[in-house]
């Protein structure tokens, strides 16, 4: 009898046990759990500023988006950057939206959508919308913003406005969202999880998306630990300090872009900081002396973080003053941008060998340009100092004409007005134009701070899947 008592109890503990097992799996599967698969396959992506082709490995698994937004996830901080750059515009194939085209069909995503792919002009933003199913529950949404070669749209990041968000990212992420919710209503979408990401511009567009988003969820039919943003090397673009932490600021800290627009102006970022940055970078630091036979001097290096930080705080003014220059940055962009690089040299050669000589005439005129607060008085001064460019119109006639001359003139200018009170400060700190220079003559190796190859190489230090 005791015997039977057993088998039972063991047919029981049998049953019971894949019972469990049974809702184990189906846990696995259903709205609570998503497939854990890594699946892997290789991109590429264009450097736009080398022209360079380059090919690289992605990780994905629908198992990214299990946990919270709010939680650093390196493995998906590094795929968020892969379809990023997958979207940058390739010239080598048959359409210029292939790489990201190739990536979403492999990872099975459906029902894409592209926008403004072709268009490139200060109200259009380069937007992917794709989605795939998670489980029976979830889809996953992603919408993807165009960061490199966009041409004109470029135009945008020197639209400030006002007040409020920078004008220029706030108006793209409006279009954004429009394109957001008719791709939701057109698809009947329900639950669902949503990654946004963007890379310097567009990083500033979609961390105002989401910030967007997080202030209206219910508009969005969203929970906010379904809201995944990440944002790759972007400029400040919010005018609120308001911290939202399923939004991802992935920077490297020796990049000057994410430094600008300046805090003292009323910019940050809206999101939470993960620091990408994984050296440390210095370059060299120099200074002028107009009155030595070496006019430029080198003073040994400094780390790029410290200097950047410097070269920000003296940044004059604020977001008013700097609207008065935005139309000659405007049209300093939309001169060359018109030219050739042939032509762009030749202008650049003609303002940098002008036979200006530092005698006793011109150092006077200089230092009155310096020391004037008042704009008639600089412009008579500047306009003097310049004299010698007038002479010497004719060696780049056939490349500008003289309305676009004078233009270009009355631009320069503008951005020394501007910029003076840096400079007067410059000029009070032993004559020396140090932070001016170092920069001036580091913007190269400062800029490459901002390469895509260059962050993407630190984002997959920091995943354990690359090494």
């Amino acid at each position: 009898m005791k015997k039977k008592y057993i088998v039972i109890l063991s047919i029981l503990t049998i049953i019971i046990a894949s019972i469990l097992i049974v809702l184990n799996i189906n846990n696995i599967n259903n709205s609570n759990g998503f497939n854990s698969d890594v699946v892997s396959g290789t991109f590429e992506y264009e450097q736009s500023i080398t022209n360079e082709s380059i090919e690289s490995t992605y990780y994905y698994s629908d198992a990214y988006f299990e946990d919270s937004s709010e939680k650093e996830n390196a493995h998906l901080r590094t795929f968020a950057m892969s379809i990023t750059l997958a979207l940058n515009p390739t010239y080598r194939k048959d359409n210029i939206h292939y790489n990201i085209d190739k990536l979403l069909n492999e990872l099975k995503f459906i029902d894409t959508e592209y926008y403004d792919m072709e268009e490139f002009s200060k109200d259009t933003i380069g937007t992917v919308i794709s989605k795939k199913k998670l489980n029976e529950d979830y889809d996953l949404i992603v919408v993807v913003l165009r960061g490199a070669g966009y041409q004109k749209e470029w135009l945008s990041n020197f639209d400030l406005g006002t007040d409020g968000n920078a004008k220029g990212f706030e108006d793209a992420s409006k279009i954004v969202l429009e394109r957001l919710k008719k791709y939701i209503n057109d698809n009947k979408i329900n639950k669902y999880k949503l990654l946004v990401t963007g890379y310097s511009r567009s990083a500033a567009v979609a961390g105002l998306v989401g910030v967007n988003i997080n202030n209206n969820l219910s508009d969005f039919n969203i929970n906010k630990d379904d809201l995944y943003v990440y944002c790759y090397e972007s400029p400040r673009y919010s005018n609120s300090d308001v911290k939202y932490n399923n939004i991802h600021n992935v920077i490297n800290k020796n990049d000057i872009i994410t430094y600008v627009y300046p805090e003292s102006w009323g910019f940050y970022h809206s999101g939470v900081d993960e620091d990408i940055t994984t050296n440390e970078s210095n370059i060299e630091q120099k200074y002028l002396n107009i009155f030595a036979s070496e006019k430029i001097i080198t003073t040994g290096r400094i780390d790029k973080q410290t200097f950047i930080k410097k070269f920000i705080s003296l940044l004059p003014g604020d977001r008013n003053k700097y609207l008065e220059i935005s139309k000659s940055i405007s049209n300093l962009y939309e001169l060359f941008s018109n030219k050739n690089s042939n032509e762009k040299k030749i202008i650049i050669d003609f303002l940098m060998n002008s036979n200006i000589d530092f005698d006793l005439s011109s150092l006077i005129t200089i230092y009155s340009l310096i020391d004037s607060n008042n704009k008639q008085d600089s412009k008579k001064y500047f306009d003097s100092l310049l004299s010698s460019y007038d002479s010497e119109y004719d060696q780049i006639k056939n490349v500008l004409n003289k309305q676009e001359y004078n233009q270009l003139k009355e631009d320069i200018f503008n951005m020394y007005f501007f910029l003076q009170p840096m400079i007067k400060q410059e000029n009070n700190n032993d004559k020396k134009f140090i932070n001016i220079l170092t920069f001036a003559l580091n913007a190269n190796e400062l800029f490459k701070e901002h390469y895509f190859s260059v962050n993407f190489e630190q984002v997959k230090k920091l995943d354990s899947y690359y090494k």
